[in-house]
């Protein structure tokens, strides 16, 4: 238990414990989930509860207003724009919520002045027990792991086969870089992690996993350019034996057809360079303040599957600037601490691989992710701002 409960402790948890067991039917394209949850509006409630504990970071005058605040909150506003030259608002009323939530995580992250080693191992107990629901899925699905139907089959309350993978693989990196753990029990819960990855079919997951694990060692651990090169040639080679065993194979292929002997890139990417290319000219219909959030038969009806081409086509160059600008900040602040100390690293490592796997799959603009991705935005600022007033606030200066 924290020695000292706090807001920053209770949102995370209750946020959490939402996505875990509260779903409704329909909330994805795929099957319905076969784990136990409670019928519900996630959206709605992680929204409302986003909404008290911002009242009572208020009411406690203990709260910090920085320039990344300033913007989410003038981002909120920008998202609303399309709306006076937009007549579509079939998916709006679902997707806004997620802007003021992303803004409130943040804020709520960066008014923390503890460890924030509670809220680690809050994070790392909901991958286990997503990786437990994985596993019970996959115990009860009667679809086999090689047909294509098994992706939707794998379906969870908080999301689906890539949804699911780009919770877990973050988590595995928090714990696998924290310092001080046992390693025979980090050996078995890494495992576990990536047990539950491969399970879920996401070739998304594992190529954001590799990808992260790279970055750490050459950016953050500081392996040489020698070592990187090494690691990247065994990868290649282990990824081509690997295709060369046909189920394996096929687990690559995706939604890809595997006997298409005329593949294409676009094949091969499960049609993602069409929707990239679609989505691209749809977003210079708009390029200053986007499309809006239209997701639907007429678009991509579950997005761009890339993160900045999905902020240039709902909110244009504004909103793309509102979004990527204060993640600039963050991962800047957050490397430049570490040359002080490794507090911040699995934070660090939960953004970066988050914004990896958010160039190839649909994991943001949904409220489960883009909260915790900002709760983790925050919580890497609240480490190098300065100290509490009498009053127990700080306005910073936007320069």
């Amino acid at each position: 238990m924290p020695k000292k409960l706090t807001i920053q402790n209770v949102y995370l948890s209750i946020c959490l414990l939402i996505f875990l067991f509260i779903t409704y039917p329909g909330a994805t394209i795929f099957q319905e989930p076969v784990v136990w949850y409670i019928t519900g509006l996630p959206v709605i409630l992680s929204t409302y509860f986003s909404c008290i504990c911002l009242v009572l970071l208020f009411v406690s005058r203990d709260f910090i207003i920085d320039k990344i605040s300033v913007l989410l909150f003038i981002r909120i506003f920008v998202c609303l724009i399309p709306l006076v030259y937009i007549s579509d608002f079939s998916s709006f009323s679902s997707h806004f919520p997620v802007v003021i939530v992303s803004f409130i995580s943040y804020f709520i992250g960066v008014s923390g002045h503890n460890s924030n080693r509670d809220n680690l191992v809050t994070l790392i107990i909901f991958g286990l027990i997503i990786c437990f629901q994985v596993f019970f899925t996959f115990s009860k699905v009667d679809v086999d792991f090689f047909n294509l139907g098994y992706k939707s089959a794998m379906s969870i309350p908080i999301g689906a086969s890539n949804i699911i993978a780009s919770y877990i693989v973050p988590v595995l990196l928090l714990f696998a870089i924290r310092p001080k753990q046992n390693l025979i029990l980090k050996i078995i819960l890494c495992l576990i992690m990536f047990s539950a990855i491969v399970l879920t079919k996401s070739r998304g997951g594992i190529i954001s996993l590799l990808s992260s694990i790279i970055i750490y060692k050459f950016f953050i651990a500081k392996y040489g350019m020698g070592k990187i090169i090494l690691m990247c040639a065994i990868i290649a080679i282990c990824y081509i034996w690997l295709l060369s065993i046909p189920e394996v194979s096929y687990f690559f292929m995706g939604y890809a057809e595997s006997d298409n002997t005329n593949m294409t890139i676009d094949d091969l990417s499960s049609g993602r360079l069409s929707i990239f290319t679609t989505e691209l000219q749809r977003a210079f219909h708009h390029p200053i303040f986007g499309n809006g959030m239209m997701f639907n038969d007429s678009t991509s009806s579950s997005g761009s599957h890339n993160l900045i081409i999905e902020l240039f086509v709902q909110s244009g160059i504004i909103g793309l600037f509102l979004f990527v600008y204060p993640i600039i900040l963050v991962i800047k602040k957050g490397i430049s601490d570490l040359k002080f100390s490794q507090n911040n690293l699995p934070w660090l490592m939960i953004i970066i691989a988050q914004l990896i796997h958010g160039m190839i799959e649909v994991n943001f603009f949904s409220y489960s992710t883009d909260i915790i991705f900002w709760f983790a935005c925050g919580t890497i600022m609240s480490k190098t701002k300065g100290n509490y007033s009498a009053k127990g606030r700080i306005i910073y200066p936007l320069n």
